[in-house]
């Protein structure tokens, strides 16, 4: 191919090469930016993990960050079927999430998040109950 055709119609060579000389630096830009904020959230998740857990949540996360797979994978899946517990405080824990689908049917919200102990301690740190059964609940109706 003749290196004329490559230039687009209405520029000249000089500007063509200009172009492409300020997209290069722009790119090279992007990339050192890019690699700039990878090393700067590296730093910071040493500095997290350098500390101990400081819940449970905290704790569950980092047991979740072992994970080898791809979130949400088959393969990951199988994994935290077979490493359900992790320790914190002294204790071995397990997470269970609860679910609720959604009126409409097409989705699922987490409803709960509950953390058993293996001396016994159960550790609620999530509850969205379901609004309709509160009797507190103020339609805004006259009495």
């Amino acid at each position: 191919m003749d290196e004329a055709q490559d230039i687009p119609l209405g520029l000249t060579k000089e500007q063509w090469t200009d172009i492409q000389a300020e997209m290069e630096r722009r790119e090279a830009a992007n990339r050192k930016r890019s690699a700039t904020m990878k090393a700067k959230a590296a730093a910071e998740k040493a500095k997290r993990l350098a500390q101990p857990p400081t819940s449970l949540d905290d704790a569950w996360r980092r047991h979740a960050d072992l994970c080898p797979h791809p979130p949400y994978s088959e393969a990951a899946t199988a994994w935290f079927r077979e490493n359900r517990h992790f320790d914190f405080d002294g204790t071995s824990w397990r997470r269970e999430r609860r679910l609720q689908t959604t009126n409409s049917g097409k989705g699922k919200s987490v409803r709960s998040i509950i953390y058993y102990g293996t001396d016994g301690r159960v550790v609620e740190t999530l509850n969205n109950t379901n609004r309709r059964n509160d009797e507190a609940r103020d339609f805004g109706l006259p009495d």
